[in-house]
C-alpha cells in the first residue's frame, strides 16, 4: 500500500459520520469496496481512485502527493 492510499484510508476511518455505501453509490465503485479497503481486506483499486477522490473532496478531502 502507498502512502496516498494509507492517507485515503485514515481520512475515511476519520471521518465515521460519512456513508460509505453512500460514497461508493456516488463514486460508481462496487458495494463493499470500501469496506474492504477499511478493514484492511484488500487495497483500493487504481481505476476507482478518481472517482473516490471526486466526491470525498466536497468532504474536506485533499490529496497529498507520493513520498
Amino acid at each position: 500500500m502507498n502512502y496516498q492510499q494509507f492517507y485515503l484510508r485514515e481520512w475515511l476511518i476519520s471521518h465515521p459520520l460519512l456513508s460509505l455505501s453512500g460514497i461508493e453509490k456516488q463514486a460508481s465503485i462496487p458495494k463493499g469496496t470500501l469496506r474492504h479497503f477499511i478493514k484492511h481486506r484488500m487495497g483500493l483499486p487504481a481505476k476507482h481512485l478518481e472517482n473516490l477522490i471526486a466526491v470525498i473532496s466536497d468532504y474536506g478531502y485533499t490529496q497529498v502527493n507520493d513520498e
